[in-house]
């Protein structure tokens, strides 16, 4: 035990140490939990019923301790993912020491518990301020009951509870709390089968049924505005997204796939095998499953396939030693050896996870983007104390939480209307395929923010189309006057997503509707070279946070 809990806190030392991001997402649920603790209840602005955090019970918990304990939401949330590490951690170290096999598998099924208690993206979202490690150790609590009840006859309403508690954290876990249903009904005691699955039943609806009649009722709808961004209008391309979100999944985590593959083998070729494992496995492919269903997401490190990985290390306590037994057979080597092997299999594994470059790319930029956009956050609060001044945004986290302001976003997270438009899912990135900048001439938002630039960046002007009168095809311009042919962006599909929002940005500029009603100006702030698009008719008290720019856009 001891172990375990130096163990966690040297995973928060380093997430200081090394200023893990909180990401940008994170903002959206502790905008909505001040929102809250200030008596505005879980909206993002105050009077509008908009459900814009994902996550409803993490939101509650944040704001129950800002409101009464005046605990600040990120160490809420810091907390809570800590909770959830050490259950993951507790849970992994009893399954390790239940074995009663000789030393050397026995020593194996450990490799489960350090590859999860070392594995990058546990570590990285403990920091996030996303609830992402709560909910996976929700989750995996649920898978445990159903464990304990199909292999020790244990009663089923302990997976009932952890499932509706992760139901009203994520509605994904409603998918869990059926399959749940499903293996105590087949796999659990013959006397006791319909009653584990009643009590399973039973303790979900009690839970998750009220809360999601009341948010029904207070929202005006059943799901979190996300749902409607992100899935509502999918297609084929939305699963094949998320089958690709899956295979960069296994190419990040080479031991999470050799698991995955190994138990496969063993579920088709074993027919006695031990029926934990085979829950475990019908568990995991559901959760692989949910994730292609979801579509992915452009976060790092696979955030949707998180709760998998106290799974696979659960599934390693028996396929490792298994494996080592087999392969003993086969060709018989030295234990040591094959710890060796292993340890340097995990350690090569890990390490690969945390700088493989599509994942670590994306983690450095929420850093970078956190700490380029919260100064200029907090000079807005500073500068306007207007709470009432409307601003328009591309994203929805950093710059309303610090700012302030009534704020609406240009993805829909805040925006009912942007939320439910119809559009073809799937082919862009994750969240941003309902990208509507033109809504800002039904808002008519006092300051639209355009872009934040570091604050010696030699910006000349701000993106622009033109055509190449060599070739014909259309050129991007990019702020420092260096040219891009737009085909070539448009074939790179990581840059597909952000070309067509340019290409939206840049037609709202060149309306002449906006340039009659909007001017480029600069904030009055030495942190950054923070640009925005101000208002004619906006008041004294908003235009003299802002100073004329030499800046030009076309």
């Amino acid at each position: 035990m001891r172990q375990i809990l130096l163990l966690a806190l040297f995973c928060v030392i380093v997430g200081k140490l090394f200023h893990f991001a909180v990401f940008e997402d994170a903002f959206i649920t502790f905008r909505c939990a001040e929102n809250f603790a200030d008596g505005h209840g879980l909206n993002f602005n105050p009077g509008e019923r908009v459900e814009s955090s994902t996550a409803f019970f993490f939101a509650l918990l944040i704001g129950l301790a800002k409101r009464f304990l005046y605990f600040d939401p990120l160490g809420t949330a810091l907390l809570l993912n800590v909770l959830g590490f050490l259950f993951i951690l507790f849970a992994l170290a009893a399954r390790t020491t239940r074995r009663k096999d000789a030393a050397g598998p026995a020593a194996l099924a450990t490799a489960g518990f350090w590859w999860a208690a070392t594995q990058p993206a546990l570590w990285v979202y403990l920091h996030s301020g996303l609830e992402a490690v709560f909910f996976a150790a929700l989750a995996f609590g649920g898978f445990l009951a159903v464990e304990r009840c199909v292999e020790r006859g244990r009663s089923a309403w302990p997976a009932g509870l952890a499932l509706g508690v992760a139901a009203i954290v994520r509605m994904e876990a409603v998918v869990f709390a059926g399959l749940a249903i499903g293996l105590v009904s087949a796999y659990g005691p013959r006397a006791r089968r319909w009653k584990n699955a009643i009590l399973a039943g039973g303790f979900f609806v009690a839970i998750f049924a009220p809360v999601l009649a009341w948010r029904w009722h207070y929202f005006g709808r059943p799901f979190p505005i996300s749902y409607y961004v992100k899935l509502d209008g999918g297609s084929p391309a939305l699963a094949a997204r998320g089958l690709e979100y899956l295979a960069t999944w296994f190419v990040a985590c080479p031991v999470a796939a050799a698991t995955v593959g190994l138990t496969a083998n063993y579920f088709r070729r074993c027919a006695e095998l031990k029926p934990r494992l085979r829950i475990g496995f019908i568990w995991l492919l559901t959760q692989l499953a949910v994730a292609v269903y979801l579509g992915g997401d452009y976060m790092p490190y696979s955030r949707f396939l998180l709760p998998a990985v106290p799974l696979v290390a659960w599934l390693m306590a028996d396929v490792a030693p298994l494996w080592l037994q087999r392969a003993n057979e086969r060709r018989p080597a030295s234990a040591t050896w094959r710890k060796i092997l292993a340890i340097g299999a995990i350690v090569a594994s890990q390490v690969w996870t945390l700088f493989y470059p599509p994942h670590f790319t994306l983690f450095l930029q929420e850093g970078a983007y956190l700490a380029l956009y919260r100064p200029m956050a907090e000079a807005l609060h500073r500068l306007i104390p207007d709470r009432r001044t409307t601003l328009f945004t591309l994203a929805a986290g950093v710059t309303p939480y610090y700012s302030k302001l009534r704020t609406y976003d240009a993805l829909g997270i805040a925006d009912p209307v942007i939320a439910h438009r119809q559009a073809a899912l799937g082919r862009g990135l994750a969240g941003h395929e309902k990208f509507d900048p033109r809504r800002i001439l039904d808002i008519k938002p006092d300051l639209i923010l355009c872009q934040v630039f570091p604050k010696k960046f030699p910006i000349k002007n701000l993106p622009y189309y033109r055509t190449d009168p060599k070739t014909g095809e259309q050129v991007l311009v990019d702020p420092l006057g260096g040219e891009h042919a737009l085909s070539v962006l448009k074939s790179e599909p990581a840059l597909n997503s952000f070309v067509q929002e340019l290409e939206g940005l840049v037609d709202l500029y060149r309306d002449p509707e906006f340039r009659a009603q909007y001017t480029l100006l600069r904030l009055r702030d030495r942190s950054s070279l923070a640009l925005f698009f101000v208002r004619e008719g906006a008041g004294p008290q908003i235009r003299i946070a802002f100073t004329p720019t030499n800046i030009e856009f076309e």
